[in-house]
C-alpha cells in the first residue's frame, strides 16, 4: 500500500563549485556511497515477485514547416531513410497525444512484460523466463532458449524494456541493468545538490543523476532525494525528445519498505513535457500467479492481466524445435523457419521509439539515440 503523492521540487546543480574533498567514506553523496547504493541497486531481488502497472501519456510536438520541407524533399519516393522518417512525423501529426498501460512482474531475474494497443499500433508482450523466453510481435510467437548463439533471433535482448521500469520506480534509475556494463563514477557533492556519473563501458560519463541530501521525512533512496536524470553530452540531451527526466512525484510503499518513485516527467530542450509517466500500483504476487504469467501463452489465451495471445504464427527456435507454423483456412500448417529474422519496420514497432530507455535506467543512456530496443539498432524513422 501507498501513502499520497510527494511533489519534489527541482534544484538547479549546474554552475555551483564543488565542495573540497572533507566526506568521510560513508557519507550520504560520497563516492562510497554511491559506490555501495549503485551495487545494491544492481543486486536487488525483491522477497517475493512483484507486478507493477504504469500508465504513460506522451505528446508529440510536430513543426508543420519541417514536415512540409520533408514532404518536397521526398518527392514521389517510396523508400529510404527520409521517407520512413516522413511517414513517422505524419503519424505523429495525426495522433498528437497518445497514452498507454504497461504491466510488469519480475522475481528480479525473470520478467514478464506486456503493454496495451495504443492508436492504431499493436502492444508488445514478452516472457523472460529460467529457461525458456517469448515474445508476440506483429502477429508472431517467438519462443525461445534464455541463452541463444546469436540473439539477434531470441528474445533476452528486450530485457533492459522490462528492467527499466523497475528500476526508475523502485530505484530512480540507480543500478546497473542486467545486459548493462555501466558502472558509478564521479560525484559533486556541492552546495545546492548532489550530482554522480553513470559511465559507460569505455568509462565516459552516459548520463547523469542529480539530487540532494535528504532532510528528515523527505523522500530517499538510502538519505539522497534523487530529482532528476540526463544525458551527460549536452548535445545529445538537447536533440532527443526524452533527453531529461524529473523524478517529480514519490510515494512510501510498504511492500519495498521506503520511498519509491510514483510519477516521472519527460522535457525536451524547449522545456515542453513530452511524456508522464504515473505509477499505478505496485504489489506483491504469488509464485504461482508469477509462473503462470511466464508460461508460453497458447493461442487466444487471456492472461491475469487481460492481454491476450493474439498470433497468427508461431516460431519456435530452441533446440529441438527449430520449426515454424502459420494459420492458413483456419488450421496450423508447416512453413519454412524465417531465420534471419525480417527486422520490422517502426509502424509495427512503436515502442521502440516510444518506451524511455535513454534515462529510466542509466545502464542504457544512448538506447534513445541510437535506438537499441529489442533486436539491435534500429536508426531513428525506421
Amino acid at each position: 500500500m501507498s501513502s499520497p503523492l510527494w511533489k519534489v521540487p527541482a534544484i538547479a546543480i549546474a554552475g555551483v563549485h564543488v565542495v573540497s574533498g572533507n566526506c568521510n567514506a560513508q557519507e550520504t553523496g560520497s563516492a562510497e556511497w554511491f559506490r555501495q547504493v549503485w551495487a545494491e541497486a544492481s543486486n536487488w531481488k525483491p522477497d517475493q515477485p512483484l507486478h507493477i502497472r504504469v500508465v504513460s501519456h506522451h505528446e508529440f510536438y510536430v513543426e508543420e514547416a519541417e514536415v512540409a520541407a520533408l514532404r518536397a524533399k521526398v518527392g514521389n519516393s517510396k523508400s529510404g531513410r527520409d521517407y520512413s522518417i516522413l511517414q513517422r512525423m505524419e503519424w505523429e501529426r495525426a495522433h498528437p497525444a497518445i497514452d498507454w498501460t504497461t504491466d510488469i512482474a519480475t522475481d528480479g531475474e525473470r520478467f514478464r512484460y506486456a503493454t496495451s494497443d495504443v492508436a492504431d499500433r499493436n502492444g508488445l508482450q514478452f516472457a523472460l523466463g529460467r529457461d525458456t523466453d517469448w515474445l508476440i510481435e506483429n502477429g508472431m510467437l517467438r519462443i525461445a532458449p534464455r541463452d541463444i548463439e546469436d540473439p539477434q533471433y531470441g528474445v533476452r535482448n528486450y530485457i533492459n524494456t522490462a528492467d527499466q521500469i523497475v528500476r526508475m520506480v523502485i530505484w530512480a534509475g540507480l543500478g546497473t541493468a542486467p545486459s548493462g556494463q555501466n558502472a558509478p563514477g564521479a560525484v559533486r557533492l556541492t552546495t545546492a545538490g548532489w550530482e554522480g556519473e553513470a559511465l559507460g563501458a569505455d568509462g565516459k560519463p552516459v548520463s547523469l543523476l542529480q539530487g540532494r541530501v535528504a532532510q528528515s521525512g523527505s523522500p530517499s533512496i538510502r538519505g539522497m532525494t534523487i530529482e532528476r536524470s540526463m544525458l551527460a553530452n549536452p548535445a545529445w540531451r538537447d536533440s532527443v525528445p526524452l533527453g531529461r527526466c524529473e523524478y517529480a512525484g514519490w510515494t512510501t510503499d510498504e511492500t519495498v519498505g521506503r520511498f519509491i518513485v510514483n510519477e516521472l516527467n519527460w522535457t525536451d530542450a524547449k522545456g515542453r513535457t513530452v511524456q508522464t509517466t504515473r505509477l499505478e500500483f505496485l504489489r506483491p504476487i504469488s509464485v504461482q500467479e508469477f509462473e503462470r504469467l511466464l508460461a508460453v501463452p497458447t493461442e487466444g489465451g487471456v492472461d491475469a492481466w487481460g492481454y491476450t495471445a493474439d498470433f497468427q504464427s508461431v516460431q519456435d527456435v530452441r533446440p529441438g524445435h527449430l520449426d515454424q507454423k502459420s494459420r492458413d483456412n483456419g488450421s496450423w500448417v508447416d512453413v519454412p523457419l524465417s531465420v534471419p529474422v525480417v527486422e520490422l519496420s517502426w509502424r509495427d514497432r512503436w515502442y521502440a521509439w516510444l518506451v524511455p530507455l535513454a534515462l529510466a535506467s542509466a545502464g542504457v543512456g544512448l538506447a534513445w539515440r541510437l535506438r537499441h530496443v529489442g533486436r539491435g539498432s534500429q536508426p531513428y524513422g525506421r
